[in-house]
């Protein structure tokens, strides 16, 4: 209907969510197929909010094709977007997701540290506004890296800070 009625701002968000259901649904390779041409589009139209969506979402789709460069610049590129156009909400995924994609790149030092950096920046700004539905997801995916952190193995203080990580999964203590 976008397409027939010439509402390329609908269209592009259209592809936009077409491609995060492809990734959603283990697609990624249709993912950044789709994700370039909402990206044309949003920038010809010089809609930055549609840009920067397009571009998370492509990085995103690199990030589940192991391509951790291209996912860095893409996921990098929305952050800085979101940031100009001072939208919190949307600042705060792109940050959790640039965290997520530094830290699948990552064989630890400086990049881990950055990683977790970006989460605890993305869980502060969702603390500040109040959204608690993205504040427990920026949350579990900073529980699951300190857990997945080799340096975090040996930390027990770094463990029991990804315990007391808000609505991050509780270790057994059988384990």
């Amino acid at each position: 209907m976008a397409k027939e009625t010439g509402d390329r701002n609908r269209l592009a968000l259209v592809l936009t969510n077409l491609g995060e259901t492809y990734n959603v649904s283990a697609i990624p390779r249709r993912r950044s197929i789709t994700s370039s041409r909402p990206r044309r589009i949003a920038d010809e139209l010089g809609d930055k909010m549609g840009l920067a969506e397009a571009v998370r979402g492509l990085g995103k789709a690199y990030l589940a094709q192991r391509e951790y460069t291209r996912a860095r610049e893409c996921t990098a590129r929305a952050v800085e977007i979101f940031r100009e156009v001072q939208s919190k909400v949307q600042l705060g995924v792109a940050l959790r997701s640039l965290g997520e994609v530094m830290a699948a790149g990552s064989a630890g030092g400086d990049d881990l540290l950055t990683a977790r950096a970006h989460l605890l920046q993305s869980i502060w700004i969702f603390e500040e506004i109040g959204n608690d539905v993205e504040l427990a997801r920026s949350c579990r995916v900073y529980a699951a890296l300190l857990r997945a952190s080799a340096d975090v193995q040996t930390d027990p203080a770094a463990m029991e800070e990804a315990d007391q990580s808000p609505s991050a999964p509780r270790r057994s203590s059988r384990a």
